[in-house]
């Protein structure tokens, strides 16, 4: 401050010398005038920063150069001088700009406050110059749009960026372009109405995601945030905010989502085990995923008619790496199985390989067993996950660990254990999804949990699977936010006789769909109809009853799939003398004992969604043409008895249609909830 440039001007030279002696000791650069003219002279070569003059001068009053120089120099702090008596000079010269004055004859200490005065008004002067810069900086050159409008929806002030936003040139042209925001810029015109009224009830900023139109009429997305500016008694004046153009962005999140479901639909196809239907063998496989993509895998082989391989594994952390690594698992484990069943010598090649491919702080953990259904002997490699557990009348038992998890050491040792099953055992095995599951507080579920869920009896066994997942969502709180995907795997050993009560349906169900793969010789269809329609109904969270068209149209053509496909009965259908004798139903139920009609499969998946159920049912029989199938309403036809079945499941679902071959059938019904 001391820099300062301080003009004197005084028509007397001996004043003009003693104030300039003075200010110069006080370190201030100091020059002088004696008139007016010599004064702006000076002004116009070199501005001075504060200006001390005369009133009273012959060629120019002191009044006409401080008018001048505020002309040339607004930013001149001016300082005049008067004598006694000369009240009216200075009140004009405080109106025509100046600052502050001093009554002749003048003292130096009224000059150096004066000065000092004059000094901190220019340093305040100063630092809103340059905050006023500063803003202007951040304002002209900032990466989003800052803009002022009125709340008819016109601009007031806009930035750069702001135009560059919107497709404009310049502010200029974004500011005469734009006379209407709500009609020209928003995607939807009344959007604008309902935010505007936002802004007016509500005090500070409000942040939203909209989408407006360019100057091209081309669409982007934006985050604006905005606020209504008010006076000192709350009436609105105009609104100011924020615009952060993020259609790049949203693209990038979108293609993102795309292939993480793209991904997340891989990944639960390859959850999917092979569901090979064994005499004496019901397979049951569970699975409730994490929300991210995990890496756990189970597959199970038939070897032939008599070897049954399972192979379940879960891969450390999440995401597309786990899921790849899983995929890789799985494919390799396919490979080793054509050439090995030893699970010792699979998990070893397994080790050998992942080994050298996965990260050097991933972890494999997995179960391979084989059983002999002619010997039951069970020949398994337990490498990590949780011990399995036998379940039988009376009695629980736990695997027992024979190896580290896979890909840990490269040339890690393996060993078998080997255990003799009896019928109606039932093998569960689990990864650690399951075990590690947390309560509320905090608390781990564990092998007690999964010993719980179990239970001790004989009639809990065959409800092992589904007493174990509802275990652990009671004991967690909720079935969603599982921090790790969650598979139970489950082979129930029976005896195929009439008295067997083991459901022989080879399932697979997850949080969206369910797949049941059953042979002829144990489709009971009214338990199908009920057990499709129950999961239905717990997965879409409505009651059952809800359902009951959709019940009918299931109930009808799974009979078709089994009379007219598996069975091959249509020709007997059609003979009213044996259709409606006992011998109808003797027949049936004696191809379903009898092969090739007992061994053939029905296939039936189901898949939920928000409101919406499509359901698919495929029989192994030889198809036919819908075409060919008779109006069962037509008054000639009245007397025939097909296509009775179909008719009724099309007036009960919303949509039905076949494959080309006629042995596939997928209805869907839309779900309103009651």
């Amino acid at each position: 401050m001391r820099n300062l440039k301080i003009l004197v001007v005084d028509d007397e030279e001996a004043f003009t010398n003693l104030m300039s002696d003075v200010l110069k000791k006080m370190l201030y650069d100091v020059r002088t005038a004696n008139s007016g003219s010599e004064a702006l002279a000076a002004e116009y070569e070199s501005p001075a920063d504060i200006l001390i003059t005369d009133i009273d001068m012959p060629d120019m009053s002191g009044l006409d150069l401080t008018e001048q120089v505020l002309q040339i120099h607004p930013d001149t702090i001016i300082i005049a001088m008067t004598g006694h008596g000369r009240i009216a000079d200075a009140v004009d010269f405080m109106k025509r700009g100046g600052f502050d004055y001093l009554q002749k004859p003048v003292s130096m200490v009224a000059v150096r406050l004066a000065i000092e005065s004059a000094v901190n008004r220019w340093r305040l002067k100063d630092e809103l110059r340059q905050a006023e810069q500063r803003y202007y900086n951040l304002f002209e050159n900032a990466p989003v749009g800052i803009y002022q409008s009125s709340a008819e929806g016109k601009f007031i002030c806009v930035n750069p960026a702001m135009a560059r936003i919107f497709g404009y040139v310049s502010a200029e042209e974004l500011i005469s372009g734009v006379t209407d925001i709500g009609s020209q810029l928003y995607l939807d015109p009344d959007d604008r109405k309902v935010f505007l009224g936002k802004l007016l009830n509500h005090k500070g900023w409000l942040s939203a995601e909209k989408q407006f139109f360019c100057k091209n009429r081309s669409i982007i997305t934006v985050i604006i945030k905005t606020r209504m500016v008010r006076d000192d008694e709350d009436i609105p004046l105009y609104i100011e905010g924020f615009i952060e153009d993020i259609t790049e962005k949203k693209k990038q999140e979108e293609s993102f989502r795309l292939e993480m479901a793209r991904a997340k639909e891989i990944y639960e196809r390859l959850l999917q085990p092979s569901l090979p239907a064994m005499r004496g063998v019901g397979i049951y496989v569970k699975c409730l995923p994490a929300k991210a993509i995990g890496g756990d895998v189970a597959e199970i082989l038939k070897l032939d008619e008599e070897t049954l391989l399972i192979f379940l594994a879960d891969v450390t952390g999440h995401g597309i790496p786990a899921a790849m690594t899983a995929n890789t698992l799985k494919m390799l484990f396919r490979e080793i199985a054509e050439n090995s069943s030893d699970p010792a010598e699979i998990c070893s090649h397994l080790s050998k390989t992942m080994y050298k491919t996965i990260l050097p702080d991933d972890i494999i953990a997995a179960f391979c067993a084989r059983i002999d259904l002619k010997s039951l002997m069970l020949t398994y490699c337990l490498c990590g996950v949780p011990s399995p557990v036998i379940i039988r009348k009376h009695e629980r038992l736990s695997l027992e660990p024979t190896g580290f998890p896979i890909g840990v050491f490269g040339d890690a040792a393996y060993r078998n254990n080997i255990l003799r099953l009896l019928k109606e055992d039932i093998l569960v095995a689990f990864t650690d999804g399951i075990t590690e599951a947390l309560s509320e507080t905090g608390e781990i579920f564990g092998s007690q949990g999964v010993k719980l869920g179990i239970g001790e009896g004989e009639e809990s066994k065959y409800g092992a699977v589904d007493s174990i997942f509802e275990e652990v969502i009671r004991f967690q709180g909720t079935d969603e936010d599982f921090k790790d995907d969650i598979i139970i795997l489950a082979v129930t050993l029976f005896e195929e006789d009439d008295s067997c009560s083991v459901k022989a349906w080879n399932r697979f169900c997850e949080p969206d769909r369910c797949f049941l793969k059953i042979k002829s010789r144990y489709v009971d269809v009214d338990g199908v109809s009920n057990f499709f329609i129950k999961q239905a109904a717990e997965k879409l969270k409505i009651p059952s009853d809800c359902l009951e068209k959709l019940k009918v149209a299931f109930f009808e053509l799974l009979t078709n799939a089994m009379e007219h496909g598996n069975l091959e009965m249509t020709a007997l259908k059609k003979s009213p003398e044996i259709y409606d004798s006992k011998d109808y139903l003797k027949i049936y139920l004696q191809r379903q004992k009898t092969e090739p009609y007992s061994e053939r499969l029905i296939q039936i998946e189901s898949l939920y969604r928000a409101g919406y159920l499509e359901i698919s049912i495929e029989d192994e029989g030889r198809g036919f043409d819908l075409d060919c199938i008779s109006d069962p309403t037509d008054t000639n036809n009245i007397s025939r008895l097909t296509g009775r079945g179909i008719y009724i499941a099309k007036m009960s679902a919303d949509q039905m249609a076949y494959n080309t071959k006629g042995n596939k059938v997928i209805l869907s019904k839309r779900i309103t909830k009651q």
